[in-house]
Order: structure tokens, then C-alpha cells, then sequence
């Protein structure tokens, strides 16, 4: 990145010059018509206003000059950026995308291990659930040993659903998470009751 501060300071330096020159011949501009009517009162030879006026075609052309070497210098700027800083550009875009790529595999394994893990947790729940049906056989059973009528229904217990049916349930008190809820919090809106309470 060298070449391109060298020649970012030599633009400067050359815009500085540029400015320079162009308050010179302003000057001279005004001298050389001043000089005018210095010849026409005598106060000044046509030699005197000669010279001015080499001078200030002298200062043209130095700044002609100049302000081609401004433009030569900003397309060798142009083209040093593309040669060196394209391709840095270009492998740091690379070296950070691998980066963030590695950090979203990473977290990616870890969503996948909490929902094998959720999966797992929702199967022993499921089987608590039915549980209830042992109890409620138990107790027709003991009814029908002492000659009374079993009950037709069992007892339920009251369980929480997994997905809320028409939304009669609250998100937060369902077992499982919704399709467009994760769709929303992949997207980055996580709702309150979701939310990271150790942040």
C-alpha cells in the first residue's frame, strides 16, 4: 500500500502547486493589464510588458503542465488500487466470510445438538403423558374386581399442547415452536417471552 500513499501525497502536492500557479497568474492577469495603461501614461516600455506576458504564457503552460500530471496521477492511483487493493480487498472479504462461515457452523451444530436434545426431553414427556392410562387402568381394574361398573372415560392430565390449534394457546405455553416463529427469529425477532434474560 505503499505506492498508493506515495502517490496519493504527489496528488496533493501537485494540487497545492496547481492552486499556486493559479493565484500567480491571476496576479499577472492583473499586472499585465495595469502595465497597459502604464505604457499608454509612459510610465513603462512595451519591452516591460513583453516580458510580463512571456512570463505569464510561461505560467500557462506550467500549469497546463501540472494539471496533466494531476490527471496522470489519479489514473496511476486508479490503477494501483485496482492492482493491489482489489485483490487485498478481495482476500480479506474471503478470509472473514470463511470466518463468519466457521462461527455459523459452529452455532449451527450447537441449534441441531439443543433440538435432538428438545426432541429427546419431548419424548419423555410424551411418555409421562401416557402414563395417565396405566393409573386410570389400575383403577378400572379395582373396580371391576369389586364388581362395579369400570369408567368409561379416564382421568386426563393437564397437559400443555404442543402446537398451539387456531392460537387458543399462547406461543410461550406451547411445547413446540411454531414454523413462521423461527422463521421470524432466524430473521432476528425474538419474541419477549424468548428472550436471553443473561444479557
Amino acid at each position: 500500500m505503499k505506492e498508493i500513499e506515495t502517490i496519493k501525497s504527489k496528488i496533493v502536492e501537485l494540487e497545492a502547486k496547481n492552486e499556486e500557479l493559479s493565484a500567480e497568474l491571476e496576479e499577472l492577469s492583473k499586472a499585465i493589464e495595469s502595465s497597459v495603461e502604464d505604457l499608454l501614461l509612459g510610465k513603462v516600455d512595451e519591452k516591460t510588458i513583453d516580458k510580463a506576458k512571456e512570463f505569464y504564457e510561461a505560467k500557462t503552460a506550467e500549469l497546463k503542465k501540472n494539471e496533466e500530471y494531476i490527471q496522470r496521477a489519479k489514473a496511476v492511483r486508479k490503477k494501483l488500487a485496482v492492482e493491489k487493493f482489489v485483490p487485498f480487498a478481495k482476500e480479506n472479504r474471503k478470509k472473514r466470510t470463511k470466518q463468519v462461515q466457521d462461527k455459523y457452523e459452529e452455532q449451527a451444530e450447537v441449534v441441531l445438538q439443543a433440538k435432538k436434545a428438545f426432541l429427546q426431553e419431548l419424548a419423555k414427556l410424551g411418555q409421562i403423558k401416557r402414563e395417565v392410562g396405566s393409573v386410570n387402568s389400575e383403577y378400572n381394574q379395582t373396580l371391576k374386581d369389586m364388581g362395579e361398573q369400570p369408567s368409561v372415560y379416564g382421568v386426563a392430565i393437564n397437559e400443555k399442547p404442543v402446537f398451539s390449534p387456531e392460537g387458543w394457546t399462547h406461543e410461550q405455553d406451547c411445547l413446540g415452536v411454531q414454523e413462521l416463529v423461527q422463521q421470524r427469529v432466524y430473521a432476528g425477532i425474538v419474541p419477549q417471552w424468548a428472550a436471553d434474560d443473561s444479557k
